[in-house]
Order: structure tokens, then C-alpha cells, then sequence
């Protein structure tokens, strides 16, 4: 089985990130999805996540709707800080029978050179990097998805409308739980 690997924090998943996985499944690149969500980015700043769980509650509530996407806890118990060869590696360890392809914005894609033990993802898994902006959509990707967590945690705070960016359920649970404020 051929299984995209959408690495992320997450915080929260919102509508660009439930597009991306549609697209690639709608065109055949991928059989599944997992979303991986990563307790620790290493390269993104701690204070500004919410407790793990809570994600994964708020991805939970979403991927049960959505056919072929799953999610992956692999990296809750791996030591941090974590890096995305180490999690590559431990899948692959786990499901030899798979192929596993890594999904990336393109923002990532651009600064790929600068990861950990960048030339064994290189060589070992195809990289599939979305656009982040309008001047790069591809053949995969004709549209981009101009949404990200952090614009959506800035709307959150100052008590703005964020049901078109995020599902439904989601924007229900962060207004219940007074997240992001």
C-alpha cells in the first residue's frame, strides 16, 4: 500500500490540511494518509502548542469522517526532539510492506537541505510538496490553500470567524474548550 505521510503539529488541522489529503487521494498519487502528528517540532516553539491530546482529539473528531485518512501517534512515544528520518525509519521498521511518501509544503520543500539526515529521506522516500502560495501550484496541486494554524490561532484570540478555515466540529471545539485565547 502506498501511504502519504502528512507530518505536522497540527494546531490546529483546519481545511487546507483535509484538501491536501483529498487531492492526493482523488488523484491516485497515494492510497492513504497519515496524518503524524509530532508532540515537538523541533524547529517550532513549544509555549505555542497545545497540549498533544488535545490535537489529536480535535483530528479524531475530523478523519472519522474522512475516508483513507488516518492518524498516525507513532512520534508520542519516540524521544524528543524528535526528527522526520528517525519517524521514517520506525514506520518502516513497523510496516515493511508499505510505501511511504512524504507530503511537505513547499516552504518546507525550499529548506529541505537544512533537515537532519536529509540525504536518507532523499533516497528512500518520494517527496510530495504542496504549494504555499499561488505563483508555485503544480500539476497535482492547480490551487493552493492559502489557510495556516498560526493565522487561524491570531483570528482565535482576537474573537474572529474562523468557519470557513477550519470544519465545523472543530471550530465548535476550540470555542468549548477557550482554546487559543
Amino acid at each position: 500500500m502506498r501511504v502519504g505521510l502528512f507530518f505536522g503539529t497540527f494546531n490546529p488541522l483546519h481545511n487546507a490540511h483535509i484538501g491536501i489529503c483529498n487531492k492526493l487521494l482523488e488523484k491516485k498519487l497515494i492510497d492513504e494518509v497519515w496524518l503524524v502528528p509530532t508532540p515537538h517540532s523541533p524547529d517550532k516553539n513549544p509555549e505555542k502548542l497545545i497540549d498533544i491530546s488535545i490535537r489529536l482529539d480535535m483530528i479524531n473528531l475530523v478523519i472519522d469522517k474522512i475516508r483513507n485518512v488516518k492518524v498516525s501517534e507513532i512520534e508520542l512515544g519516540m524521544k524528543k526532539p524528535n526528527f522526520t528520518y528517525l519517524t521514517l525509519k520506525e514506520l518502516k521498521k513497523k510496516f515493511p510492506h508499505n510505501e511511504f511518501v512524504v507530503i511537505m509544503g513547499e516552504d518546507n520543500f525550499l529548506n529541505f537541505d537544512t533537515w537532519k539526515n536529509n540525504k536518507f529521506i532523499n533516497s528512500n522516500f518520494q517527496i510530495i510538496p504542496y504549494p504555499r502560495s499561488k505563483r508555485s501550484t503544480n500539476d497535482i496541486f492547480d490551487d493552493y490553500f492559502d489557510i495556516s494554524s498560526s493565522a487561524i490561532r491570531d483570528l482565535v484570540k482576537r474573537n474572529s470567524d474562523i468557519s470557513d478555515l477550519v470544519p465545523e466540529v472543530i471550530g465548535n471545539y476550540i470555542k468549548r474548550k477557550a482554546l487559543y485565547r
